[in-house]
């Protein structure tokens, strides 16, 4: 068994106690010793329900980042006997929900289910006679029982073992004693695992931060090396060329350029030229940059121009800017 529908187990013997001690109350009333065990009984239904409404918001608390919506939440709430606890995909979720923890929270939640067991041996709850009588009494009645049929010998033996309830008043406050131990272990371990959880989320923001600082930092490094290799490439003697690099978001991290070269035709007419440009590391020997050069499309004038940064370099020499690629080597590394 799973140890999301142990704790449906858990949850649904709380409503069998507190029957078992409906049935004490019935029966002391009955026999006109309510006196003899009423403080008895309001202390363990206080107790009851108690540790039940702690046991079930740490199960909620457990639940909430598990379930799809509200309203699943509320149907594994009211049913804890039903099949939506055997879901396996719920198990793993809360697998994933205490990663570090989980076999902690089973040995916790079996403790627990095993003290459920005695508290209901303590109260009668899996006595068989108890239960007979607890199954007729949810049995609608044509007639109400005389008094006289209710005090029956068959039915005193039933009777009297209510009446002891009173003198188990040490035994169950142990066990309800344990109860609270155990709660409150489920309650710090949740609590531990959401500050842990917390802390994570609060570190990614500023790790991504300084990611993009560095993605930032090296983008800028390779523009400038960039900038050099073509004031090297281009020496000649007319009109300064003009170089824009387009600013774009960037989800790799190999150097990617889109450059927009503007030359002058052999007609004497100036056109934009795209370009990608990627810098590919050589071998770790020659502490050099390699720089490819690709044509990609010729545009006239260029789109969105105002979206690049123009770079100015020196001007050209023995640049050429046909359909080919060209490689310039020697650029440092670093």
């Amino acid at each position: 068994m799973s140890g999301i529908e142990i704790a449906g187990l858990i949850m649904g013997a709380f409503p069998l106690l507190m029957a078992a001690l409906e049935r004490y109350r019935e029966g002391a009333e009955l026999l006109s010793d309510w006196w003899r065990i009423q403080r008895a009984y309001k202390k363990c239904k206080q107790d009851i329900n108690y540790h039940r409404i702690l046991f079930e918001g740490n199960l909620e608390e457990f639940l909430l980042p598990l379930v799809a919506d509200e309203d699943e939440l509320k149907v594994l709430m009211a049913n804890p006997a039903g099949e939506a606890w055997e879901d396996p995909e719920l198990e793993k979720r809360l697998q994933d929900r205490l990663p570090k923890s989980y076999e902690l929270y089973l040995d916790i939640i079996g403790d627990i289910n095993e003290l459920m067991d005695k508290l209901k041996k303590e109260l009668g709850v899996d006595n068989a006679q108890f239960q007979s009588k607890v199954n007729e009494s949810q049995t609608p009645a044509k007639t109400k029982p005389s008094r006289k049929d209710l005090l029956t010998v068959s039915n005193f033996e039933f009777q009297a073992k209510r009446i002891k309830f009173s003198l188990k008043k040490a035994s169950r406050e142990k066990l309800f004693g344990e109860l609270q131990e155990y709660n409150d272990k489920l309650r710090k371990l949740l609590e531990s695992s959401d500050r842990t959880s917390a802390a994570r989320r609060a570190r990614e923001p500023k790790q991504t931060t300084l990611i993009a600082d560095r993605k930032l930092g090296e983008f800028w490094r390779y523009a400038k090396k960039l900038h050099d290799a073509l004031a090297k490439a281009w020496r000649c003697g007319c009109s300064s060329h003009e170089a824009n690099l387009r600013l774009q978001h960037r989800t790799s991290d190999e150097a990617d350029f889109d450059v927009l070269f503007r030359t002058k035709t052999a007609a004497d007419i100036w056109k934009w030229q795209e370009t990608n440009i990627k810098m590919i590391q050589t071998d770790c020997s020659v502490n050099a940059v390699a720089i490819t050069v690709t044509e990609v499309d010729d545009t006239n004038p260029p789109p969105a121009i105002s979206q690049h940064r123009r770079m100015m370099g020196p001007r050209p020499s023995a640049f050429n800017m046909g359909k080919h690629s060209v490689s310039i080597l020697n650029i440092p590394g670093k």
